[in-house]
């Protein structure tokens, strides 16, 4: 019962937070800030196998500034 009411909901878009993160972008300023964030959000999303190593891998360059 306990695990039932505490567990992690699914979002219905896994990626979402990712790709809000990404779309946010980093600055030289707030990188390795950034870069725990993202690990952090992958790792949750990784869980569920809604993410490959290197669609993260792409997220993460997209979210660097050019």
């Amino acid at each position: 019962m306990l695990k039932r009411r505490y567990k992690e909901k699914i979002p219905a878009d896994p990626l979402y937070s990712l790709n809000r993160l990404v779309l946010k972008g980093t600055s030289s300023e707030d990188f390795l800030a950034f870069v725990d964030e993202l690990e952090y959000e992958a790792k949750k999303v990784e869980k569920h196998g809604e993410l490959t190593k290197s669609k993260k891998s792409k997220l993460f360059v997209k979210a660097l500034p050019s």
